[in-house]
């Protein structure tokens, strides 16, 4: 038995970008070996290359030249064949610097180098610069390519979702939701640039809502979660009664109810009540944020005269998980029922519905799907099957794991609490209610 308590995760997101090797011969006489290593390589023809590379880079004497820049991409590849990652790493960043001074400070050469490098630096777990990369991919594409141009929308979408996967992730410390909010304003836009003769202009404008909504959700969860210490409040006076306030959790109000008290050593009450307001009108506006989004997701999906009921339905579903994060449950189970009324006309539609509210469905995993081109490669492998109780508002209670020794190693078990902290599953719908139930299933599929 284990059970559930909030951690944050620290295990590693693999590249949220294909690697794209370039392949340009260099004709020096310094360095007459291929840029490309083969599988069968070995270790001392590895050596060799690099040291072959590093003269001729040292015969340059410091200056940039086309050939420079292609001698240190042939040097990153062969170092990463040989599993020096840092040196890989370094030379990178001079083939960059050679790119900017003889092609320009924005060339599309440099986004296919800072996609490979990037790919490297998540084996470094390196955030920071990996951050940095997907801020400078998304400049230099803003600069060659018009908002339209599907290069630019790769590259925004990409900044987006690594704003929202490192944010929910905790790879590297934030003090502030600038990412989110950068994340909410990109998709926002993508929504708006959506030109009104794509065919598939309905669908499109729906993902980067619903996109746009999830990175809300993020920002109310960030402030949340902070001490009221964080916010700026004024009050008229120092002192007075001390009294408790209900903090609110949700755009209508606290569901359930929760009491926020001034502790006894605090200097000032009211400054102190006077910052938990102000808290929770920071996280009512992103949640209201959040369910507008996916409202205006279900709006554009119904005005699709050709949205399939899947399509529909999930949009809809989407915007009842919203209210269900909002801890509004009223309008969650309002959302659901409506699915299950509009999914119970037929045998067809039936058997969509029992596909999508049979069971307990983690909320907004798929959210992203349609909107990130890149996706990230897996992540380890949970492994055990698990088994727990969804209620009716989603909560995960009563855990339980079996397995063979692997399933309740240490490190698993820490995994599956981190993945199962950062998981709201959306209950059960029983004839268009919300019920209670048990699910099963492979650990590796949380």
């Amino acid at each position: 038995m284990m059970c559930k308590h909030p951690l944050r995760t620290i295990a590693l997101l693999l590249a949220l970008i294909p690697v794209m090797y370039c392949s340009v011969p260099v004709l020096l006489a310094q360095a007459q070996a291929p840029a490309n290593t083969e599988v069968s390589t070995t270790e001392a023809q590895l050596k060799q290359q690099i040291e072959s590379y590093e003269r001729a880079i040292a015969a340059s004497e410091g200056t940039y030249a086309n050939t420079s820049a292609e001698l240190y991409l042939s040097l990153a590849n062969a170092y990463r064949s040989l599993g020096d990652i840092e040196k890989a790493g370094e030379a990178y960043q001079e083939r960059l610097q050679a790119l900017r001074i003889t092609l320009g400070l924005f060339s599309q050469e440099q986004l296919a180098t800072l996609a490979d490098y990037n790919e490297l630096l998540f084996e470094l777990g390196n955030w920071e610069q990996i951050d940095r990369n997907f801020h400078l991919s998304h400049h230099i594409a803003s600069k060659l390519y018009d908002r339209q141009d599907p290069r630019y929308i790769e590259s925004a979408t990409q900044l987006a979702s690594w704003n929202i996967k490192a944010f929910e992730s905790g790879f590297f410390e934030v003090d502030n939701d600038t990412g989110i909010q950068e994340a909410a304003r990109i998709y926002e836009d993508l929504a708006a640039q959506v030109p009104k003769d794509d065919k598939d202009y309905y669908n499109k404008r729906a993902d980067y809502l619903s996109a746009k909504g999830l990175a809300h959700f993020h920002a109310a969860k960030y402030f949340a979660d902070l001490p009221p210490e964080y916010f700026q409040a004024f009050v008229s006076s120092a002192g007075g009664q001390q009294q408790c306030y209900s903090l609110v959790m949700s755009v209508d109000g606290a569901q359930p109810a929760r009491s926020v008290c001034p502790e006894m050593d605090v200097a000032n009450p009211d400054m102190f009540m006077a910052q938990q307001i102000t808290k929770s009108q920071t996280v009512r506006q992103h949640l209201s944020s959040m369910r507008q989004s996916f409202s205006d997701a279900v709006e554009s999906m119904e005005k699709d005269p050709n949205a399939s009921p899947r399509k529909l339905a999930l949009a809809i579903l989407n915007l009842g998980d919203a209210s269900l994060l909002a801890q509004d449950y009223g309008r969650a189970n309002t959302q659901y029922a409506k699915v299950w009324k509009i999914l119970s006309n037929d045998g067809e539609s039936a058997s969509l519905r029992d596909e999508l509210l049979s069971q307990p469905k983690q909320v907004m995993g798929d959210v992203l799907d349609e909107v990130v081109i890149n996706q990230p490669l897996q992540e380890n492998v949970l492994v055990g099957t698990i088994s727990f109780d969804v209620t009716r508002r989603g909560e995960i209670e009563n855990i339980d794991i079996q397995g063979d020794e692997q399933a309740f190693d240490p490190d698993n078990i820490a995994a599956l609490a981190i993945k199962l902290d950062q998981t709201t599953f959306r209950p059960k719908i029983e004839n268009g209610r919300a019920v209670n139930s048990r699910i099963t299933l492979n650990a590796a599929d949380l």
